[in-house]
C-alpha cells in the first residue's frame, strides 16, 4: 500500500492509528537542530529507559509523523488551490516525481536529518527510513533526500530574498519581469542604487539559485513543492508543545490551507519559479563547465589533480552561472588569473 503512487490514504491510516512510530521508527543518535530538539525530545521520566537518542530524553514520534501529514495535507491544498495555473503546472512531471514528492512531503519534519551510523558513520534518517525500514529501491530513498535537501535550500533562498526582494531578470535574457520585479527595480533606482550594483546583486541571485537547480536535477519542481508547503505549516519554537498529537481524518480530502496563511508563501515561491525561467536556468543541471579537464590543465599545468582541481572545476561553473554569456576564452582569463600561482 505504501509503494503505491498515491500513498497518502496510507499515511492517513498509519497516523491516526499511531502506528508510524511503529513502521517509521526513527534511529538512536540523531543529530537534531535546536528547534527541533524543542519539538521533538520530551525528558524521559526517572524510572523509563529512553528510547530516544539524547541521553535522559526520549523522541515524541507521534509528533514528528503529525507534522509530516500535515505538510502532506499542506501540499493537496496547495496544488488544489493551483490547478489551472501556468507557473505551477505539473503536466509534464513524470509519475515518479508526484510519489517522491509525497514521500518527501511526508518526512519533510526530518529533512536534512543525520545519525550516527555504522562504525560512528552519519548517515541519512530519512535514507534510513525509506531504505531500510520501508525496503524502498535505494534509488528511490536517495531521491526523496535529495528533493528534501534541496527544499531546505529553497526555503533559505526565499528567506534571503525577502519579501519583493525577487531580482529583476538580467538585462540580456528575453521575457518580461513581473511587476513586482518592476517595482524592485524602480526601488532601486529610486535609491541611487547602480546599474553595476544591481548587476551584481542579479549575479549572485542567479548563482544561488543556478546552484540550487544544479543538485536538484529534474527533480528542482518536487523540492520547490515541498518546501512551499512545508513553509505554509512551518514549526517554531515558540509553536505549542505537542502534549496529544493531531489525528488526521481517514477519508475525504485534506483540510484546505487557509488562504490568510497560504497567499505570502504561494506568491514567495511563486517569484522562486518565475526567477528559474527569468535566468533561463531551466536545464542548467545539463550544463558542463565551460573548460572540461585536459584545457583547465593547459591553462594550469602546476594543478594537482584531488580537491584543488575539483576547486578550480566548481569554480567554472560558479563563473559560468554568474557570466551566462560568457565564452570560454573569458573563463580560461578568469581561472588563470583566480589560480595564478597554478599557472
Amino acid at each position: 500500500m505504501m509503494g503505491r503512487s498515491h500513498p497518502v490514504h496510507a499515511w492517513l491510516l498509519i497516523t491516526s492509528l499511531r502506528l508510524a512510530p511503529i513502521l517509521f521508527e526513527l534511529p538512536r543518535k540523531i543529530q537534531w537542530r535546536p528547534e527541533q530538539l524543542d519539538r521533538y525530545v520530551r525528558p524521559s521520566a526517572p524510572d523509563v529507559v529512553p528510547p530516544g537518542d539524547v541521553a535522559g530524553n526520549y523522541t515524541f514520534e507521534e509528533a514528528v509523523y503529525s507534522d509530516g501529514m500535515q505538510t502532506v495535507q499542506n501540499l493537496h491544498s496547495v496544488i488544489d488551490k493551483l490547478q489551472g495555473d501556468g507557473v505551477f503546472s505539473m503536466e509534464k512531471w513524470e509519475p515518479d516525481e508526484k510519489r517522491l514528492m509525497r514521500y518527501a512531503a511526508f518526512l519533510a519534519p526530518i529533512a536534512g536529518l543525520q545519525y550516527e551510523g555504522k562504525k560512528g558513520k552519519a548517515s541519512s534518517v530519512v535514507i534510513y527510513l525509506l531504505g531500510d525500514r520501508l525496503k524502498l529501491p535505494k534509488r528511490d530513498a536517495e531521491r526523496v533526500d535529495l528533493i528534501l535537501s534541496v527544499a531546505l535550500e529553497y526555503q533559505r533562498l526565499v528567506g534571503d530574498w525577502g519579501e519583493g526582494g525577487v531580482p529583476p531578470p538580467p538585462k540580456t535574457h528575453a521575457g518580461a519581469p513581473s511587476a513586482a520585479a518592476q517595482q524592485q527595480e524602480g526601488a532601486d533606482e529610486a535609491d541611487g542604487t547602480t546599474h553595476e550594483g544591481s548587476s551584481a546583486s542579479q549575479r549572485y541571485r542567479r548563482v544561488d539559485l543556478g546552484l540550487i537547480l544544479r543538485k536538484a536535477g529534474h527533480l528542482w519542481n518536487a523540492s520547490l513543492m515541498v518546501a512551499m508547503a512545508g513553509a505554509i505549516g512551518r514549526v517554531t519554537p515558540s509553536s505549542p508543545s505537542h502534549t496529544q498529537p493531531t489525528t488526521p481524518p481517514l477519508s475525504g480530502p485534506p483540510p484546505a490551507v487557509p488562504l490568510h496563511s497560504s497567499k505570502h508563501v504561494i506568491s514567495s515561491y511563486r517569484a522562486v519559479k518565475e526567477a528559474v525561467e527569468w535566468f533561463g536556468l531551466d536545464g542548467v543541471w545539463d550544463k558542463g563547465p565551460p573548460l572540461d579537464g585536459n584545457a583547465v590543465k593547459s591553462v594550469l599545468p602546476k594543478l594537482p589533480k584531488g580537491p584543488k582541481f575539483k576547486e578550480v572545476m566548481d569554480e567554472q561553473v560558479v563563473w559560468m552561472l554568474g557570466h551566462p554569456e560568457g565564452t570560454a576564452d573569458e573563463c580560461r582569463a578568469f581561472i588563470k588569473e583566480r589560480f595564478a600561482d597554478f599557472a
